[in-house]
């Protein structure tokens, strides 16, 4: 493949970063800036984070995969979703309880460690 075709094949993925070498010869391509997925919407608004935060966050590097919509409850410790990393499907499970108001991610898109993937409003049932 040429560095060319590289470079193209970069563009299109959802990859942040691709590094690829042999021997002492290495190229490393990086997006700066706000990443986006292919196919995915921008956020257009920023959630505060804060421990007490109604959202669950990526708790590792992956390709994320929703298993709820708006309008189901999520119990604390319950599965939501999973994020695939090195060919490996890691079940995450929600810190808190509540009614999911918004899925941010699309299934398939690329997360980060600490990317919000779920928005939640606190239910009395």
């Amino acid at each position: 493949m040429e560095l060319e075709d590289l470079v193209q094949e970069f563009a299109r993925s959802r990859f942040h970063r691709l590094e690829v070498g042999t021997g002492s010869q290495k190229v490393v391509l990086r997006r700066s800036g706000a990443v986006r997925s292919m196919g995915a919407t921008p956020q257009k608004e920023t959630l505060e984070v804060t421990p007490d935060a109604p959202v669950l966050v990526a708790p590792r590097v992956g390709v994320f995969t929703p298993r709820v919509a708006v309008g189901d409850r999520v119990e604390a410790g319950a599965p939501f979703g999973s994020i695939r990393a090195m060919n490996i499907q890691h079940e995450i499970k929600a810190r808190r309880s509540g009614v999911v108001k918004a899925v941010l991610v699309a299934a398939g898109d690329g997360v980060q460690f600490g990317d919000v993937l779920i928005e939640l409003e606190d239910s009395l049932a």
